[in-house]
């Protein structure tokens, strides 16, 4: 009889195909092509079945054109990522978010991992800030989704053009939190772009003149009102330090307010 033990091949990216997925009796649908596991590699080697008896997994569904807005875990709910083949080759997946199932142990050991593809450690390292980014993320204030709509939904409009340059938009908002009709928001945006890409700084700076320009010509307006763009600039993953996060707030394409029941602009 097969068991589960400490020695398993099974590991956090490891994928499992589809047919093993149906032996499985997951409920996958006619898109998905693999699961990809998603538990920590200390909770998947645990062979107390009392304590963890199972894995959680991702269903992916294979892409022929990835949506750069949905790269780099700048959506919560769907992630765009590629994982390279035998000869090379990138192969594009989605994730979503609500498509995590929890597999018996028990039943897994039956089965090994697909091995055709390989989840380097930068793409596991992304998948689990995605996956964290969905408890962790923050909200706006009520007040400042209500009169900056139209200047949030531009960061949005401008980023998507460039968006497999920019790894992310980190903001700050004063005050921190909800104001009256009369207190203006003092906004400072930062568009993160990373340093692989050779042509991303041109990308990241054309975006933060885009977004200060569009700011400018719409002052006053509806959407815009009571919003006070401060500083609005590009800067490099390497640049932006611990202590930038530290005091700024990541700001995804969709978002939500603090009450959940006035809700911002959302990401298509």
């Amino acid at each position: 009889m097969v068991t589960w033990t400490r020695d398993t091949a099974w590991r956090q990216g490891s994928l499992i195909e589809r047919t093993d997925l149906q032996a499985l009796d997951v409920p996958i649908g006619d898109e998905h092509a693999f699961a990809l596991v998603i538990s920590h590699d200390c909770d998947v080697a645990n062979d107390n079945m009392a304590l963890e008896p199972d894995i959680e997994v991702v269903l992916l569904e294979p892409l022929s054109v990835a949506d750069r807005s949905l790269t780099h875990g700048k959506n919560p709910r769907c992630l765009h990522f590629s994982v390279v083949d035998g000869a090379g080759d990138e192969n594009w997946f989605e994730a979503k978010a609500g498509n995590k199932y929890r597999l018996d142990k028990k039943l897994l050991a039956h089965h090994e991992p697909y091995t055709d593809y390989t989840v380097d450690t930068r793409t596991l390292d992304l998948l689990q800030r995605w996956l964290a980014c969905r408890y962790k993320r923050h909200a706006l204030p009520n007040s400042l989704v209500a009169r900056g709509g139209r200047f949030l939904q531009l960061i949005q409009r401008r980023v998507k053009r460039e968006a497999d340059s920019i790894v992310g938009i980190w903001i700050s908002f004063d005050p921190d939190g909800e104001v009256d009709g009369e207190t203006p928001y003092e906004l400072d945006v930062y568009f993160v772009y990373s340093v692989d890409d050779p042509a991303a700084h041109d990308a990241a700076v054309a975006v933060a003149e885009s977004v200060k320009e569009g700011a400018e010509q719409h002052a006053g307006e509806e959407g815009y009102s009571a919003i006070y763009l401060e500083q609005c600039e590009a800067v490099s993953e390497q640049a932006f330090t611990l202590w930038d996060m530290r005091h700024t707030v990541e700001l995804k394409l969709e978002y939500l307010s603090y009450r959940g029941d006035s809700p911002g602009p959302m990401a298509p």
